[in-house]
């Protein structure tokens, strides 16, 4: 599972929609959304998104589940989109 959520106000109902599900949620799990987690610049992104909401300071609970990146396939993609 990853963390995404949007919440709007549809017609005076909250609407909730959770792509990825709720599962992290209850269990105050922070990950990536596949995306991010495939993408070493767009997980950049999420690292640092990540560092300036400080979640943990707010909650306890909360711990990250990070993907492992293949240093040497990362620096293979990245000469090549350079």
């Amino acid at each position: 599972m990853s963390t995404a959520i949007d919440v709007r106000q549809v017609a005076g109902e909250i609407e909730w929609l959770t792509p990825f599900g709720t599962a992290d949620l209850d269990q105050f799990i922070v990950r990536p959304t596949p995306k991010f987690a495939s993408n070493p610049k767009l997980f950049e992104v999420f690292s640092q998104r990540q560092i300036k909401k400080n979640l943990s300071a707010i909650w306890s609970e909360i711990h990250y589940e990070l993907p492992q990146f293949d240093v040497e396939k990362m620096d293979t993609q990245l000469t090549k989109k350079e």
